[in-house]
């Protein structure tokens, strides 16, 4: 992972409050996506497949061509898809699970990613 600048930096920030807020509702969500306009205006965007329960692995599919496309036509400056995902550690030859989200960043001269464990505590969502 390279380094994230400041246009991902401020796309994350909005992305760690959507997600936390789907995740203290339910605890895990849907892919969903973010773009940032040429003014820095933030969208929330999300994908559809028409099924009540959809594949996760469908929608970051369905994400990642709608954003490309937007940043393609030059329709947005940075776009990132953000989803729940589980990250195996193994700690004392113990294998474990933990909760993370993975976002991906897309930018018209490069892409990059970010992967934040977090934990559910009394006060919300911690992301580590």
């Amino acid at each position: 992972m390279v380094p994230i600048d400041e246009n991902e930096k401020l796309l994350l920030q909005h992305i760690l409050q959507c997600g936390g807020a789907f995740l203290e509702a339910h605890k895990e969500f849907y892919p969903f996506g973010m773009a940032m306009g040429y003014d820095f205006e933030i969208y929330t965007i999300a994908a559809s497949d028409g099924n009540e329960f959809p594949n996760s692995q469908d929608l970051i599919s369905l994400l990642e061509k709608i954003l490309s496309s937007g940043i393609n036509e030059g329709n947005y400056l940075l776009c990132a898809i953000c989803y729940d995902i589980y990250l195996k550690e193994t700690i004392n030859g113990m294998e474990r699970k933990r909760d993370a989200i993975k976002i991906c960043f897309i930018a018209n001269d490069h892409k990059n990613e970010v992967v934040l464990p977090y934990i559910f505590t009394s006060e919300g969502i911690i992301f580590e």
